[in-house]
């Protein structure tokens, strides 16, 4: 019978919130969770906050959704501010709201067809 380790972690352990909306590991390994609190990078040792007053260029207090395109765009979906996409080639971060085309600014998931379209459930 195989052996597993499993820990928990909380806001005890650095984590910024106790409540997980989403979770996805990229392609370069690290654990992104959302958060109510934001965008949380977890790479092991320690948890890294990404939200509207963390970094300027980014405008959502919130991280519901989480995805990665076959391009490794990281798409982050917020209750509340629409869609942000983070081109980790080259750190652009785009950012669409009802205000360029978004029918709705509370974003629930997001997937990939085969052609490399990502689509967004609102």
């Amino acid at each position: 019978m195989a052996r597993y380790t499993s820990r928990a972690w909380t806001a005890v352990d650095g984590l910024p919130g106790n409540t997980i909306t989403d979770i996805l590991q990229d392609s370069d390994g690290y654990i992104f969770l959302g958060t109510y609190e934001g965008l949380v990078r977890f790479d092991g040792i320690e948890f890294k906050l990404f939200n509207q007053n963390t970094n300027s260029e980014l405008h959502f207090a919130s991280a519901r959704s989480i995805f990665e395109d076959s391009r490794q765009n990281l798409f982050i979906g917020s209750n509340d501010q629409g869609i942000t996409i983070i081109s980790k080639k080259s750190s652009e971060v785009r950012t669409y709201t009802t205000q360029n085309g978004l029918p709705n600014n509370s974003v629930r998931a997001f997937c990939e067809d085969k052609s490399g379209n990502v689509s967004a459930r609102l």
